[in-house]
């Protein structure tokens, strides 16, 4: 019944894009152009990134099976990172230095923080010292945790949209920090000491946080969408979003490593819940590890608003204007794309 009912609601998708309510037009066949090998030679550092990110993304998923070394993998991990930011950064330079500084923010952002979701997760339904909530709850805590999301996104288009980039990512970040502190007075039963319900305070948490969060994913949509030059927006938008998911990634094996090394390994967190003795010092790694992104705005987030004009090749229409008008040449060659 519950695939039944997800299966339905795909339909609210399915339904108007077919009966064409969503206004976009099929595009004929005779101006389709697909991706030629003329357009690769004339998109080098797209391709040299693409090449990049596909060679760290299949050495990562090969080396995390079968290396068994915590250190050896930690290793390969960092490596990996700075590999990708390296590639990454000098080859978009070329195309422009703030779409370049914006995607090594993208990246670096979601990398430097480890994931503790899984053993945080299997710490509030089987710990013996913990809440036990029941899976039913945890679903049900998931879906109010949508309502933070729509409060994020109605206060952000409301009061957000004119704020700088690096205000709102910094105090979005400190915010996000103080957040994950929350997971650390849950794990050692603060709460239940001042005499709050877990499930009351699993229920703010979770609103807040998601709150939180859309107030740094809506305006990194659109600085995304602003620091792409005109005529390959998709192509680079497309790769600056798997530059997220691969940071992501990279967060997750990092964060695989830090349980490792402090020995919460073991899913099951029966008996009486030694098995779960660190995982506070692991949330407090990753709490200390969510300021990292604080330290790179000044450097890496570019000037301007979401309301700001867009961005030509990463530098505003303003900045343009004032520099001569007109934008420079790359040294690539961007052909435009129907």
């Amino acid at each position: 019944m519950v695939f039944l009912i997800c299966i339905l609601a795909t339909l609210s998708i399915l339904v108007p894009s077919t009966f064409g309510c969503l206004g976009d037009q099929r595009v004929l066949k005779s101006e389709r152009s697909g991706a030629t090998l003329t357009w690769f030679r004339e998109n080098r550092s797209l391709t040299f990134c693409a090449v990049i990110m596909s060679s760290v993304a299949l050495l990562l998923s090969v080396l995390q099976v079968f290396v068994r070394s915590v250190y050896a993998r930690f290793g390969i991990s960092i490596s990996c990172a700075m590999l990708v930011v390296t590639g990454v950064f000098f080859t978009l330079r070329r195309i422009s230095p703030k779409l370049a500084k914006t995607a090594v923010f993208i990246f670096l952002r979601n990398a430097v923080q480890p994931r503790l979701d899984e053993a945080v997760f299997q710490w509030q339904v089987k710990a013996e010292d913990g809440p036990k909530f029941t899976l039913t709850f945890l679903g049900f805590v998931d879906a109010i945790g949508y309502l933070g999301l729509f409060t994020g996104i109605v206060l952000y288009q409301r009061y957000l949209t004119t704020v700088s980039y690096k205000r709102i990512f910094g105090g979005a970040q400190v915010i996000l920090v103080m957040a994950n502190l929350l997971d650390l007075v849950l794990i050692k039963r603060w709460n239940v000491e001042i005499g709050l319900p877990d499930e009351l305070f699993l229920v703010g948490d979770t609103i807040f946080t998601e709150t939180m969060r859309r107030f740094f994913d809506m305006p990194m949509l659109v600085l995304a969408a602003q620091v792409c030059p005109q005529s390959i927006e998709a192509t680079l938008f497309a790769m600056l979003m798997s530059l997220s998911n691969m940071g992501d990634a990279i967060g997750s094996f990092l964060g695989t490593t830090v349980l490792e090394l402090l020995d919460v390994t073991d899913c099951d967190y029966g008996g009486d819940g030694n098995m779960c003795s660190n995982l506070d010092v692991a949330v407090i790694i990753k709490s200390l590890c969510r300021c990292l992104p604080i330290l790179l705005i000044p450097f890496l987030v570019p000037k301007g608003s979401p309301a700001a004009q867009s961005f030509a090749c990463g530098e505003s229409k303003e900045e343009s204007a004032a520099a001569g008008g007109g934008n420079e040449k790359t040294r690539d060659a961007i052909p435009v794309q129907h």
